[in-house]
Protein backbone atom coordinates (compact mmCIF):
# COMPACT_ATOMS: atom_id res chain seq x y z
CA UNK A 1 0.00 0.00 0.00
CA UNK A 2 1.57 3.35 -1.18
CA UNK A 3 0.39 6.90 -0.22
CA UNK A 4 0.15 9.37 -2.96
CA UNK A 5 3.70 10.36 -2.86
CA UNK A 6 4.31 6.81 -3.58
CA UNK A 7 5.55 6.00 -0.38
CA UNK A 8 4.49 2.77 1.16
CA UNK A 9 2.32 2.81 3.94
CA UNK A 10 1.22 -0.76 4.52
CA UNK A 11 0.64 -4.08 3.10
CA UNK A 12 -2.30 -6.35 2.08
CA UNK A 13 -3.03 -9.93 3.18
CA UNK A 14 -5.93 -12.71 3.44
CA UNK A 15 -6.28 -13.81 6.55
CA UNK A 16 -7.37 -17.57 7.29
CA UNK A 17 -11.14 -17.16 6.59
CA UNK A 18 -10.53 -15.40 3.06
CA UNK A 19 -10.96 -12.01 4.72
CA UNK A 20 -8.85 -9.35 2.92
CA UNK A 21 -7.46 -7.18 5.56
CA UNK A 22 -4.46 -4.30 5.43
CA UNK A 23 -1.92 -3.30 7.80
CA UNK A 24 -0.63 0.21 8.32
CA UNK A 25 3.32 1.20 9.11
CA UNK A 26 3.15 4.76 8.37
CA UNK A 27 7.03 4.93 9.54
CA UNK A 28 7.95 2.01 7.06
CA UNK A 29 7.13 -1.30 6.04
CA UNK A 30 9.79 -4.41 6.66
CA UNK A 31 9.52 -7.55 3.77
CA UNK A 32 10.39 -10.27 5.85
CA UNK A 33 8.92 -13.26 4.28
CA UNK A 34 11.59 -15.01 3.40
CA UNK A 35 12.52 -16.52 0.00
CA UNK A 36 11.35 -18.48 -2.56
CA UNK A 37 11.75 -22.53 -2.08
CA UNK A 38 8.44 -23.33 -1.78
CA UNK A 39 7.19 -22.51 -4.74
CA UNK A 40 8.27 -24.61 -7.16
CA UNK A 41 7.22 -23.05 -10.28
CA UNK A 42 8.82 -19.87 -9.11
CA UNK A 43 12.25 -21.82 -8.81
CA UNK A 44 11.66 -23.44 -12.04
CA UNK A 45 11.37 -19.84 -14.01
CA UNK A 46 14.69 -18.82 -12.37
CA UNK A 47 16.85 -21.75 -11.18
CA UNK A 48 20.30 -22.81 -13.61
CA UNK A 49 21.16 -25.71 -11.40
CA UNK A 50 19.55 -29.28 -12.81
CA UNK A 51 17.62 -29.77 -15.76
CA UNK A 52 15.55 -32.28 -13.62
CA UNK A 53 13.94 -29.71 -11.03
CA UNK A 54 10.95 -28.67 -12.58
CA UNK A 55 7.69 -27.41 -10.48
CA UNK A 56 6.95 -31.02 -9.93
CA UNK A 57 9.76 -31.00 -7.52
CA UNK A 58 9.69 -30.68 -4.08
CA UNK A 59 11.12 -28.75 -1.44
CA UNK A 60 12.37 -29.13 2.11
CA UNK A 61 10.77 -25.32 2.85
CA UNK A 62 7.34 -24.45 5.02
CA UNK A 63 4.40 -24.45 2.21
CA UNK A 64 4.85 -20.43 3.09
CA UNK A 65 8.14 -19.48 1.58
CA UNK A 66 6.57 -18.66 -1.63
CA UNK A 67 7.98 -15.54 -2.64
CA UNK A 68 5.21 -13.42 -2.42
CA UNK A 69 7.39 -10.27 -0.91
CA UNK A 70 9.39 -10.58 -3.89
CA UNK A 71 6.53 -10.39 -5.96
CA UNK A 72 4.71 -7.76 -4.15
CA UNK A 73 8.51 -5.23 -4.11
CA UNK A 74 8.40 -6.18 -7.61
CA UNK A 75 5.18 -4.36 -8.39
CA UNK A 76 6.52 -1.35 -7.00
CA UNK A 77 9.40 -1.33 -9.13
CA UNK A 78 11.63 -3.08 -7.17
CA UNK A 79 15.19 -5.29 -8.96
CA UNK A 80 16.02 -8.23 -8.17
CA UNK A 81 19.53 -10.40 -8.29
CA UNK A 82 20.98 -13.67 -8.84
CA UNK A 83 17.62 -15.45 -9.07
CA UNK A 84 18.98 -18.48 -10.49
CA UNK A 85 20.76 -19.35 -7.14
CA UNK A 86 18.98 -22.01 -5.86
CA UNK A 87 20.40 -24.60 -3.25
CA UNK A 88 19.14 -27.79 -3.86
CA UNK A 89 18.78 -30.56 -0.81
CA UNK A 90 18.21 -34.59 -0.45
CA UNK A 91 16.69 -34.83 2.95
CA UNK A 92 14.28 -33.36 4.93
CA UNK A 93 11.75 -32.49 2.14
CA UNK A 94 7.90 -33.26 2.80
CA UNK A 95 7.83 -37.23 2.77
CA UNK A 96 11.58 -37.56 1.86
CA UNK A 97 14.12 -39.10 4.79
CA UNK A 98 15.59 -37.43 7.23
CA UNK A 99 19.96 -36.89 6.96
CA UNK A 100 20.64 -39.71 9.72
CA UNK A 101 18.17 -41.91 7.22
CA UNK A 102 19.81 -40.89 3.93
CA UNK A 103 23.45 -41.31 5.29
CA UNK A 104 22.60 -44.48 7.03
CA UNK A 105 21.36 -46.15 3.82
CA UNK A 106 24.34 -44.49 1.50
CA UNK A 107 26.77 -45.85 3.91
CA UNK A 108 24.90 -49.52 4.04
CA UNK A 109 24.42 -49.37 -0.04
CA UNK A 110 26.48 -50.49 -2.59
CA UNK A 111 26.21 -48.51 -5.48
CA UNK A 112 24.07 -45.48 -6.67
CA UNK A 113 22.08 -45.22 -10.04
CA UNK A 114 19.57 -43.07 -11.66
CA UNK A 115 16.29 -44.28 -12.79
CA UNK A 116 18.21 -45.34 -16.05
CA UNK A 117 20.08 -48.11 -14.32
CA UNK A 118 23.34 -45.94 -14.81
CA UNK A 119 25.83 -45.24 -12.25
CA UNK A 120 25.93 -41.34 -12.15
CA UNK A 121 28.20 -40.93 -9.04
CA UNK A 122 31.38 -43.18 -7.81
CA UNK A 123 29.63 -42.99 -3.92
CA UNK A 124 32.06 -43.25 -1.59
CA UNK A 125 31.40 -43.88 1.66
CA UNK A 126 31.88 -40.34 2.70
CA UNK A 127 29.09 -38.89 4.10
CA UNK A 128 30.46 -35.45 4.65
CA UNK A 129 28.46 -32.40 3.26
CA UNK A 130 30.90 -31.73 0.35
CA UNK A 131 30.64 -34.97 -0.74
CA UNK A 132 26.82 -35.39 -0.29
CA UNK A 133 26.42 -31.76 -1.90
CA UNK A 134 28.20 -32.73 -4.87
CA UNK A 135 25.94 -35.77 -5.04
CA UNK A 136 23.02 -33.61 -4.94
CA UNK A 137 23.81 -31.00 -7.61
CA UNK A 138 24.80 -34.59 -10.18
CA UNK A 139 21.54 -35.96 -9.64
CA UNK A 140 19.70 -32.96 -10.04
CA UNK A 141 20.69 -33.95 -13.89
CA UNK A 142 19.36 -37.02 -13.71
CA UNK A 143 15.80 -38.55 -14.73
CA UNK A 144 13.17 -36.84 -12.06
CA UNK A 145 16.23 -36.08 -10.00
CA UNK A 146 16.05 -39.10 -8.18
CA UNK A 147 19.36 -41.21 -7.11
CA UNK A 148 18.63 -44.90 -6.20
CA UNK A 149 20.92 -46.20 -3.21
CA UNK A 150 20.90 -49.92 -4.37
CA UNK A 151 22.78 -53.32 -2.40
CA UNK A 152 21.94 -56.31 -1.58
CA UNK A 153 21.28 -58.66 1.86
CA UNK A 154 24.03 -57.14 3.18
CA UNK A 155 22.35 -53.39 3.02
CA UNK A 156 19.46 -54.52 4.70
CA UNK A 157 21.15 -56.23 7.37
CA UNK A 158 23.23 -53.12 7.68
CA UNK A 159 19.73 -51.07 8.34
CA UNK A 160 18.31 -53.68 10.30
CA UNK A 161 21.05 -53.05 12.90
CA UNK A 162 19.17 -49.58 13.41
CA UNK A 163 16.39 -50.96 15.28
CA UNK A 164 13.93 -53.56 14.70
CA UNK A 165 11.36 -51.54 12.85
CA UNK A 166 13.82 -49.30 11.33
CA UNK A 167 13.25 -51.13 7.84
CA UNK A 168 9.61 -51.53 8.39
CA UNK A 169 9.55 -47.93 8.52
CA UNK A 170 11.31 -46.84 5.64
CA UNK A 171 9.20 -49.08 3.67
CA UNK A 172 6.22 -47.86 4.79
CA UNK A 173 7.28 -44.01 3.80
CA UNK A 174 7.82 -45.43 0.70
CA UNK A 175 11.82 -44.66 0.83
CA UNK A 176 12.86 -48.29 0.99
CA UNK A 177 12.19 -51.24 -1.46
CA UNK A 178 13.41 -54.95 -1.53
CA UNK A 179 12.35 -57.82 -4.25
CA UNK A 180 14.57 -61.63 -4.19
CA UNK A 181 15.12 -60.17 -7.63
CA UNK A 182 17.08 -57.30 -9.65
CA UNK A 183 13.98 -57.25 -11.59
CA UNK A 184 11.56 -57.23 -8.97
CA UNK A 185 13.07 -54.50 -7.28
CA UNK A 186 13.59 -52.41 -10.87
CA UNK A 187 9.91 -52.93 -11.24
CA UNK A 188 9.06 -51.41 -8.07
CA UNK A 189 10.98 -47.87 -8.19
CA UNK A 190 10.76 -47.63 -11.87
CA UNK A 191 14.39 -48.18 -12.84
CA UNK A 192 14.96 -50.03 -16.47
CA UNK A 193 16.06 -53.75 -14.65
CA UNK A 194 17.61 -55.01 -17.89
CA UNK A 195 20.25 -52.22 -17.72
CA UNK A 196 20.10 -52.12 -13.51
CA UNK A 197 21.52 -56.03 -14.06
CA UNK A 198 24.29 -55.10 -16.45
CA UNK A 199 25.30 -51.51 -14.59
CA UNK A 200 25.81 -54.54 -11.33
CA UNK A 201 27.93 -57.33 -13.11
CA UNK A 202 30.43 -54.04 -14.63
CA UNK A 203 30.35 -52.86 -10.66
CA UNK A 204 31.09 -56.11 -9.40
CA UNK A 205 34.03 -56.79 -11.73
CA UNK A 206 35.20 -52.90 -10.23
CA UNK A 207 34.95 -54.06 -7.17
CA UNK A 208 36.86 -57.59 -7.16
CA UNK A 209 39.86 -55.71 -9.00
CA UNK A 210 39.66 -52.62 -6.67
CA UNK A 211 39.77 -50.49 -9.09
CA UNK A 212 36.94 -48.33 -10.88
CA UNK A 213 37.71 -46.77 -14.04
CA UNK A 214 34.65 -44.76 -14.94
CA UNK A 215 34.60 -42.53 -11.60
CA UNK A 216 37.74 -42.91 -9.97
CA UNK A 217 36.33 -44.89 -6.68
CA UNK A 218 38.74 -46.04 -4.14
CA UNK A 219 37.09 -47.65 -1.69
CA UNK A 220 34.24 -50.52 -1.99
CA UNK A 221 31.74 -51.67 0.55
CA UNK A 222 31.40 -55.00 -1.31
CA UNK A 223 29.91 -56.68 -4.27
CA UNK A 224 25.94 -57.07 -5.25
CA UNK A 225 25.84 -60.75 -4.77
CA UNK A 226 22.81 -62.39 -3.14
CA UNK A 227 19.06 -61.22 -2.60
CA UNK A 228 17.20 -60.13 -1.44
CA UNK A 229 18.23 -56.55 -2.86
CA UNK A 230 17.13 -53.06 -1.79
CA UNK A 231 16.75 -49.54 -2.97
CA UNK A 232 16.66 -46.37 -1.15
CA UNK A 233 15.25 -43.84 -3.16
CA UNK A 234 16.16 -39.91 -2.54
CA UNK A 235 14.72 -37.28 -4.83
CA UNK A 236 16.10 -33.96 -4.73
CA UNK A 237 14.24 -30.96 -3.51
CA UNK A 238 14.76 -27.05 -3.78
CA UNK A 239 16.07 -25.87 -0.51
CA UNK A 240 17.29 -22.19 -0.89
CA UNK A 241 16.65 -19.73 -2.82
CA UNK A 242 20.03 -16.81 -3.21
CA UNK A 243 18.81 -14.36 -4.81
CA UNK A 244 16.01 -11.59 -4.37
CA UNK A 245 15.51 -7.74 -3.70
CA UNK A 246 18.81 -5.71 -3.89
CA UNK A 247 18.83 -3.50 -0.69
CA UNK A 248 21.93 -1.00 -0.05
CA UNK A 249 23.46 -1.28 3.33
CA UNK A 250 20.37 0.91 5.17
CA UNK A 251 18.17 -2.46 4.37
CA UNK A 252 15.94 0.10 1.50
CA UNK A 253 14.73 -1.39 -1.62
CA UNK A 254 16.24 -0.47 -4.54
CA UNK A 255 14.38 0.60 -7.49
CA UNK A 256 15.70 0.68 -10.86
CA UNK A 257 17.92 3.32 -10.41
CA UNK A 258 19.20 2.46 -7.60
CA UNK A 259 17.17 4.91 -5.36
CA UNK A 260 15.24 3.66 -2.49
CA UNK A 261 11.88 3.44 -2.47
CA UNK A 262 10.37 5.61 0.05
CA UNK A 263 9.01 3.34 3.10
CA UNK A 264 9.95 0.25 1.71
CA UNK A 265 12.97 -1.80 3.64
CA UNK A 266 13.37 -5.69 3.63
CA UNK A 267 15.59 -8.43 5.67
CA UNK A 268 16.62 -11.89 5.60
CA UNK A 269 16.01 -14.62 2.62
CA UNK A 270 14.24 -11.75 0.43
CA UNK A 271 16.84 -10.01 -0.62
CA UNK A 272 19.96 -10.56 -2.45
CA UNK A 273 24.12 -9.88 -2.63
CA UNK A 274 24.43 -11.84 0.98
CA UNK A 275 25.57 -15.07 -0.84
CA UNK A 276 26.24 -15.63 -4.63
CA UNK A 277 25.29 -19.07 -6.17
CA UNK A 278 26.23 -21.11 -3.00
CA UNK A 279 25.61 -21.51 0.32
CA UNK A 280 27.57 -21.68 3.00
CA UNK A 281 26.03 -22.60 6.36
CA UNK A 282 25.05 -19.60 8.45
CA UNK A 283 25.38 -17.23 5.96
CA UNK A 284 21.76 -16.35 5.28
CA UNK A 285 21.53 -15.42 9.33
CA UNK A 286 23.87 -12.16 8.42
CA UNK A 287 20.47 -11.18 6.54
CA UNK A 288 17.89 -12.17 8.64
CA UNK A 289 20.30 -10.84 12.53
CA UNK A 290 21.79 -7.86 11.42
CA UNK A 291 19.63 -6.25 8.51
CA UNK A 292 16.57 -7.02 10.29
CA UNK A 293 18.15 -4.49 12.86
CA UNK A 294 18.99 -2.23 10.77
CA UNK A 295 15.62 -2.35 8.95
CA UNK A 296 13.77 -1.67 12.28
CA UNK A 297 16.25 0.96 13.50
CA UNK A 298 15.92 2.93 9.95
CA UNK A 299 12.28 2.55 10.06
CA UNK A 300 11.52 3.24 13.28
CA UNK A 301 13.33 6.68 13.08
CA UNK A 302 11.73 8.03 10.72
Amino acid sequence: VTDETGRVIGAKATDASGQEVTFYGHKGVIVATGGFAANAAMCTEYQNVGISMTAESKTDNPDTIQGDGILMTVALGAQLRNMQFVGLGTTDYVGGPSKPEASSALNASQLVVNLAGNRFWKNTSDTSTSNTKAMTYIAANQPEGVALFIGDHKMIEALESNGADYVANLKERGLLFTDDTLEGLAAQVGCDGAQLAKTIETFNGYVANSSDPDFGRESFNGQVEEGPYAAFRVQISYHLTFGGIITNTEAEVLNADGAPIPGLYAAGDVTSGIEGKTHLTGDCMLACIYYGEVAGRNAAAQ
